[in-house]
């Protein structure tokens, strides 16, 4: 739905450090190093749940398992290459992991329960539906200042006025 492009994880990866780095700057109690790492280590295993361009569809292990899961899985199988790797930061990492879509219903197994969490929370749906309106309206054909009804965001869309 967003970011669907050659590019478009490192782009949506980067956007996502970016707004909690600026996240960190209005609100200087979010613990930036956990929150940078998550941000940067969020979609981690959308690697491994999406086949390469232009093919780009699920894979059997994606399907079954989910990004949010391999994403875990892979941040731990090079936490345990590191020595004496501290487990509280392995566990405040994995959660802003597993709770980046917010919600049950939207595929986090857990809730946000940390600030960092709400941080990468919040920066993620910023960068996915910032960037899934305006990949909608470039892509409508349509001369008027709005696009055709939207089913993903159930609206129309209005688009950008050139100031």
């Amino acid at each position: 739905m967003h970011h669907a492009y050659v590019g478009g994880l490192a782009q949506h990866t980067l956007e996502v450090a970016r707004i909690v780095i600026n996240f960190t700057q209005v609100f200087p109690y979010v613990n930036y190093d956990i929150a940078v790492a998550s941000a940067l280590l969020h979609d981690i295993g959308k690697i491994a749940e999406l086949s390469d361009f232009p093919e780009n569809k699920y894979t059997t292990r994606g399907k079954l398992i989910g990004h949010i899961n391999i994403g875990v899985e892979i941040l731990n199988s090079f936490i345990s290459k590191i020595p004496d790797f501290p487990n509280q930061i392995k566990y405040e990492i994995e959660h802003c992991i597993l709770s980046h879509h917010g919600t049950l219903e939207m595929g986090s197994p857990v809730l946000p329960m940390t600030i960092e969490a709400i941080a990468v929370h919040n920066a993620d749906k910023s960068s996915a539906e910032i960037n899934a309106f305006h990949l909608a309206i470039e892509r409508d054909t349509g001369t008027d200042a709005w696009t055709d009804y939207n089913p993903t965001y159930k609206r129309a869309i209005k688009k950008s006025i050139n100031i």
